[in-house]
C-alpha cells in the first residue's frame, strides 16, 4: 500500500500528491485552499476498497506553480491528466467538492475517457443560478474584504455566510491555511472557480455516471451551493444524493462521509 506523498512535474509546477490503498482509482479534488491534508481522514477510510489519490492544486499548500495570473481551469485539468498518467491510472472515479467542482466539471468535459464516474459535492458554480449577479457580488465582496482586512477575515465571512460557527469549524488548520494561501486564493482563484460555467452539453454527451451530492445539514438551508446542487442534478438529469453534515463534513465527520461516498459510488455507478 503506497503511503508516502510524492510530486509530479507539469507545466512549471511540482504537484504534491498522495496515493493510498488498492482497488478502483478514486481521485479527490479539493476546493479553494484544500488538498491532501483535508482529505487524509476520508482517504484512510476509503483505502480499504479504493486507490485514493489526493493532491494539492498548483500554487497552493505544498504544490508549486504560483503566479500572479488568474487561475486557468483548463490548466488544472491538464494537471490531473499528468498526475493520472504518472500513476498509470487509465480511469478514475472523480470526487470534487466546493470550488474543486469547477475543475472536476472541466476535466470530465475535456477528458471523459479518464473518468469512470463523477461525484460532485456542493459545487459553487454560480452561473447556473437565476440570482447569479447577487452571488457574484457576494464573492467579489469577499475578495475586496481580503484586500482590506486580509484572508482570515474573508474566510471567516465565507464560513459565517454558510451557517457555520466560525471558531470550532475553522480550527487551527484552516486558520493556518488562510494565513498561508488565503491571499492567493482570493486574489487569483475564487472568482475563476465560482464564475466557471461547465459545458453541461459535453458532460451529458459523454454519458459518464454523474451524481450530485449535498449534506443533510446543508439541505436544511438555502445556501447557494445547495441551490446549485439541485439545479445541476435537474439539468444533468442525475441523482441528488444526501451526504452527512455540512459543507466541510469530509473533515468534521470523516467516517460517515467516507461511508456515504462509497455507498453512493456503488449504488449509482455499480460498474465501478
Amino acid at each position: 500500500m503506497a503511503q508516502q506523498p510524492e510530486t509530479v512535474a507539469v507545466d512549471g509546477a511540482e504537484l504534491h500528491y498522495k496515493n493510498v490503498g488498492r482497488g478502483p482509482a478514486l481521485l479527490a479534488i479539493g476546493g479553494a485552499g484544500a488538498g491532501v491534508l483535508e482529505f487524509r481522514r476520508i482517504a484512510r477510510r476509503l483505502a480499504k476498497e479504493f486507490r485514493v489519490i489526493s493532491y494539492d492544486r498548483r500554487g497552493t499548500l505544498q504544490s508549486t506553480g504560483r503566479t500572479d495570473r488568474a487561475m486557468d481551469v483548463g490548466q488544472e485539468s491538464c494537471d490531473i491528466v499528468a498526475l493520472l498518467d504518472t500513476l498509470e491510472v487509465r480511469q478514475a472515479v472523480v470526487f470534487a467538492t466546493c470550488g474543486g467542482a469547477s475543475v472536476g466539471f472541466d476535466f470530465i468535459a475535456r477528458y471523459p475517457n479518464y473518468v469512470r464516474a463523477y461525484v460532485v459535492h456542493e459545487p459553487i458554480t454560480i452561473r447556473i443560478l437565476p440570482d447569479v449577479d447577487e452571488q457574484q457580488a457576494f464573492f467579489q465582496g469577499l475578495c475586496r474584504l481580503n484586500e482590506r482586512q486580509g484572508p482570515v477575515a474573508a474566510y471567516m465571512a465565507w464560513t459565517n455566510s454558510i451557517g457555520l460557527d466560525s471558531e470550532p469549524t475553522f480550527g487551527r488548520r484552516s486558520l493556518a491555511r488562510a494565513k498561508r494561501d488565503g491571499d492567493f486564493v482570493f486574489s487569483h482563484q475564487i472568482m475563476e472557480m465560482v464564475e466557471f460555467m461547465p459545458d453541461l452539453a459535453a458532460i451529458k454527451e459523454a454519458g459518464t455516471c454523474t451524481v450530485v451530492a449535498a449534506g443533510e445539514g446543508s439541505l436544511s438551508g438555502n445556501y447557494c451551493y445547495v441551490r446549485i446542487a439541485r439545479a445541476m442534478a435537474d439539468t444533468l438529469g442525475c441523482a441528488l444524493a444526501t451526504f452527512p453534515g455540512h459543507h466541510h463534513a469530509y473533515e468534521d465527520r470523516p467516517d460517515e462521509f467516507a461511508q456515504s461516498l462509497a455507498e453512493t459510488i456503488h449504488k449509482f455507478c455499480p460498474e465501478t
